[in-house]
């Protein structure tokens, strides 16, 4: 409330300079109620998903190619690639927002960092920790596995209430999530590019394990490469038992999944959570140069031949009939008192 008082009392001052003002904007990194704080300033138009302004914070297509076309070419010549090679890399790491659903906006700041510097990184990253999020997620005891490919319909994406707001609205105004569609009469959201999702699961592995990103990490996803699921066990059960124990939530089945998960998607694997199928959902589809990974997780006491079965009844790897890289199954069985993987099963479709 003290916040929410300085706030209204600063704005105010707008309302009251009316007659010396003919444009005002305002932008922030979150959304509120006019009621809560603006009702010193109740007359405000709220562009946030207009289609006339879904262009107006960031650059399109044409205008990377209009205004910074002689740095695409120092870009290429830099990094050695063809121009349409260099716009793919562009659009996989800082292209994806979407205001209006449709329009694609790239990310100014890591776009004017990247011709800066003249290299793929994560400049997100380093632009500030979300830690109203990160709490957010920890208090509630989200499973962060199900917060892409998401839904939510209209009236949640727009609660302006902080104290009631649905966690994907949150992300979706912080800028972390955005819209990819629409299903079922729901809006889509997504991570919007590859640094937003490595920036992210950066910040959630360090509230979940309380530890940053080593080289060691990188053991994990070099196992799969090799299609070594026994050294991809023991690296795996190796980065659980360094967790510290009093971090551990005791009543958060979805812990040691999620870590897993957040693990791999710091890593930048090709990873999918909760893939839908006619049947159920994978929880998690790992795809690799020549091999998919269907991924089932169990709490003991469950059994590793229960993911197994879990995984071919419910047809997970059926989609990707027509890939020609090998399937495999993997069912890992979690000891959450143990912090291990106590079990697993892996089965070549």
């Amino acid at each position: 409330m003290e916040r929410r008082d300085i706030l209204r009392k600063f704005y105010g001052v707008l309302k009251s300079s009316s007659d010396k003002l003919r444009l005002v904007f305002l932008t922030g990194i979150s959304r509120f109620s006019k009621l809560s704080i603006f009702s010193e300033l109740n007359n405000l138009f709220d562009i946030s998903m207009d289609k006339k302004f879904a262009s107006l914070c960031g650059f399109t297509k044409d205008d990377l190619n209009d205004y910074f076309s002689e740095y695409k070419d120092l870009a290429c010549e830099e990094l050695r690639l063809s121009r349409e090679k260099l716009d793919e890399e562009i659009t996989y790491w800082y292209d994806g927002y979407k205001f209006d659903g449709e329009t694609h906006i790239y990310n100014p700041f890591s776009m004017l960092n990247f011709f800066s510097r003249q290299e793929f990184k994560n400049y997100w990253f380093d632009s500030g920790l979300p830690k109203l999020l990160i709490d957010f997620i920890g208090s509630h005891g989200i499973d962060v596995k199900n917060l892409e490919n998401s839904t939510i319909d209209s009236l949640s994406l727009n609660n302006f209430d902080v104290t009631k707001i649905d966690i994907k609205a949150l992300m979706f105004q912080t800028g972390y999530l955005t819209i990819t569609g629409n299903r079922n009469g729901k809006y889509v959201l997504d991570y919007p590019n590859e640094e937003v999702r490595q920036s992210f699961a950066a910040y959630l592995l360090y509230d979940f394990s309380d530890r940053k990103y080593s080289d060691k990490d990188d053991f994990m996803m070099d196992a799969l490469r090799a299609g070594d699921i026994d050294k991809f066990v023991v690296v795996t059960n190796s980065l659980l038992a360094s967790i510290p124990y009093q971090i551990i939530p005791e009543d958060q089945e979805n812990y040691f999944s999620s870590l897993i998960y957040v693990m791999l998607r710091v890593l930048a694997a090709n990873i999918t959570s909760e893939l839908s199928s006619y049947k159920g959902r994978a929880d998690a589809v790992i795809k690799t140069e020549d091999t998919i990974y269907i991924f089932e997780y169990k709490m003991a006491p469950h059994t590793a031949a229960e993911g197994i079965n879990q995984i071919k009844t419910n047809g997970y790897a059926d989609e990707f009939v027509a890939d020609p890289r090998k399937k495999v199954a993997v069912s890992l069985v979690i000891d959450k008192e143990k912090r291990q993987i106590t079990e697993y099963s892996v089965e070549k479709f």
